[in-house]
C-alpha cells in the first residue's frame, strides 16, 4: 500500500511517494501508512498484491481512511 501526490508514474518519482507500507509476511495481513496532509491536498491511495512464501495474495482488501486528531 502506498500514497503518492501524483498518479500514473511509477517509483522512479519518489519525489511524488508521501507514504509506503510493504511490511505484508505471513504474520500480518495489514498495513499502516500515516502522511501529513495540507487542506486541499490531492493524494491518491494506491493498495496493491503481495508476494509471500506462501505464494501471491491479491485480497479481498478492506481500505479504512481516518482523519486523525
Amino acid at each position: 500500500m502506498y500514497v503518492r501526490s501524483h498518479c500514473g508514474f511509477d517509483g522512479a518519482f519518489t519525489d511524488f511517494e508521501l507514504g509506503c507500507s510493504d511490511d505484508h509476511n505471513r504474520f500480518t495481513r495489514a498495513g499502516l501508512v500515516r502522511t501529513a496532509l495540507e487542506e486541499g491536498q490531492i493524494a491518491y491511495v494506491f493498495v496493491d498484491g503481495a508476494r509471500s512464501d506462501d505464494g501471491p495474495w491479491r485480497g479481498p482488501y478492506t481500505l479504512v481512511i481516518r482523519r486523525l486528531p
